[in-house]
């Protein structure tokens, strides 16, 4: 039953913040996407706005935006959510999990669940840029979270913590979801 009522309002933040994977992931400075996945997703960028202005129109306003992941998507066919965040360039630790929690804490008042229902329900993915100097091991097909101090976030905020080069993240992701 709550799983319906999530759903819902997954598909209002759809209507309401429509985007696609490789919009989200586009990276104005280089004028390049991460993917070119046409896939539906709700703008997390758009959703954080909305979300301060309407604190703001009910008499509490915010000093500055929070930070925010890229994008929120939902597998039906799974039962699962993902958030991603798409970094294209050098990764500063501390923002991704920043953005990761900030994101968190509007998502779960916006569905009106606490992180038990994340920890069973969501995904983090952060996907990089093959060529970001931190990630230079060219052999790893798959990383896991602790590359970035991102492992503690595993059962404690999300189900599970996936880290992805784009061409990865395409070839297991995309391709899979």
């Amino acid at each position: 039953m709550m799983i319906k009522m999530i759903e819902n309002v997954y598909k209002e933040m759809l209507d309401a913040f429509p985007d696609t994977l490789e919009r989200t992931s586009a990276d104005s400075a280089n004028s390049e996407s991460m993917t070119s996945s046409q896939k539906l997703v709700v703008n997390l960028d758009r959703f954080k706005e909305d979300f301060v202005k309407k604190l703001s129109s009910r008499g509490k306003p915010v000093n500055g935006l929070p930070m925010s992941c890229d994008a929120l998507l939902y597998m039906t066919t799974h039962n699962i959510f993902f958030m991603i965040e798409f970094k294209n360039g050098n990764i500063n630790e501390r923002d991704i999990r920043t953005k990761a929690l900030e994101s968190l804490l509007m998502l779960t008042e916006k569905f009106s669940v606490t992180t038990e229902f994340t920890r069973d329900n969501m995904n983090f993915i952060l996907v990089h840029s093959e060529d970001t100097e931190q990630m230079s091991i060219k052999n790893m097909m798959y990383k896991r979270a602790d590359r970035f101090n991102l492992a503690y976030f595993e059962n404690l905020y999300f189900k599970k913590v996936y880290i992805y080069s784009k061409t990865q993240f395409d070839k297991r992701f995309v391709s899979r979801y």
